[in-house]
């Protein structure tokens, strides 16, 4: 069962994605991740990342990390 902040911070990171008109390979290239992570993290198969791919995600959307690291539970 997915868990509502898994499934909460991979929806948000695809609609920054989407609203910024990137695909999931050049999202996960500029993030520095692999594209079927990025897409088991939007789907909610997959827990938040760790903050320092967060970071990168945040970077390449260009969106204050401080929103990501909140979405995913990083801080409260």
């Amino acid at each position: 069962m997915e868990r509502p902040a898994t499934q909460g911070f991979g929806k948000r990171v695809r609609e920054l994605r989407l609203a910024g008109r990137l695909s999931q390979k050049r999202l996960a290239s500029a993030a520095g991740i692999d594209f079927t992570y990025l897409s088991k993290i939007e789907n909610g198969h997959r827990r938040p990342p760790r903050p320092g791919v967060v970071r990168a995600l945040a970077a390449a959307l260009s969106v204050r990390e401080e929103e990501l690291l909140a979405a995913a539970g990083h801080v409260e």
